[in-house]
């Protein structure tokens, strides 16, 4: 199981946060992971929790349901948190090689991975590992397990799921979306693939190519174009959806539909999106996390997470 909590700072630069409307999780680049809440009024010190060294090194995966769900991907176990207490309830091992993506669907927990596979005869480089083709499984409330069926090629390396349906990134199949409703397997080909990102809307897949971004209605399956990419375009690294705006990170800055750029330079990159209740969260290089209403962009309330690098809040 994890260990205890350390202390109430990061030891590397923030990397990833989530929020299930109340507690805010910052993870960083080595899986050390932050629970903490906005202030009531902004421009005070954020209440930080303790940092909690949960896995080895590797990028974390995060879910979000009412709790937490955390894998180290490399590490194979995934840890869920109950979002209440802010302590680990338990852990799975579905894989022995790797975790490749998490999403939270209601009150279950959708878990891809891969087993090992044998290294191929002509292969040299004896520290390198093979995987199987990826795999897709449903975790209830209660524990129990079931595997999805999701015909994958490569691996799952992106999911987002919403009330009676899911979407999937395949790594063996670039030009195109798996999606599953009720049970039911469809295949969204890409204009321009692969993906780059996805996100849950209301009633709507959004996804991202090298093409535009698209709207997919998740009853007709009909596209809608909210942009169409030139050859030099920007291109979108994450989407998130609230409430009716969507936003999308660029590698200079972020953007919002309908159609306006919000604070955009070179080099400015947000590290990571996330929803807050009604909120957008962005965190951006340095652990600097803002809130902001996501009808007009306006920072409410921000904060800079404190890791060892970055000790210093406010």
């Amino acid at each position: 199981m994890p260990a205890e909590p350390q202390n109430t700072a990061l030891p590397y630069s923030p990397a990833r946060v989530a929020s299930n409307g109340s507690v805010i999780l910052v993870a960083d680049r080595a899986g050390s992971l932050l629970f903490l809440s906005w202030p009531e009024t902004a421009g005070e010190a954020n209440p930080f929790g303790p940092a909690i060294k949960a896995y080895g090194d590797g990028g974390p995966l995060v879910a979000v349901g009412s709790d937490f769900a955390t894998s180290g991907g490399w590490d194979p176990a995934v840890t869920l948190w109950d979002g209440s207490s802010l302590k680990a309830r338990y852990q799975l091992r579905l894989f022995d090689g790797r975790v490749t993506a998490l999403a939270a669907q209601a009150d279950h927990l959708l878990i891809a991975g891969a087993n090992r596979a044998p290294a191929p005869a002509q292969s040299a480089k004896g520290d390198e590992i093979f995987l199987h083709p990826g795999q897709l499984f449903r975790v209830g409330p209660d524990g129990q397990t079931d595997q999805l069926s999701l015909p994958v090629k490569g691996q799952i390396t992106a999911l987002v799921a919403g009330e009676g349906w899911l979407a999937a990134i395949d790594s063996g199949q670039e030009d195109r979306l798996s999606l599953l409703r009720q049970d039911r397997s469809d295949i969204l080909l890409l204009s321009g693939g692969p993906a780059t990102a996805l996100a849950a809307g209301r009633g709507a897949l959004y996804m991202a190519d090298l093409a535009g971004v698209w709207r997919v209605d998740l009853d007709t399956l009909e596209r809608r174009s909210l942009v169409t990419f030139t050859a030099d375009s920007l291109r979108i690294l994450m989407l998130q959806a609230v409430g009716d705006a969507l936003y999308g990170a660029t590698s200079e800055g972020l953007v919002r539909w309908p159609g306006e750029v919000l604070d955009q330079e070179p080099g400015r990159q947000p590290v990571s999106l996330a929803r807050h209740g009604g909120h957008l969260l962005v965190l951006w290089p340095g652990g600097l996390l803002e809130q902001r209403n996501p009808l007009t962009g306006e920072v409410i309330a921000a904060g800079r997470v404190p890791s060892e690098l970055y000790p210093h809040s406010g």
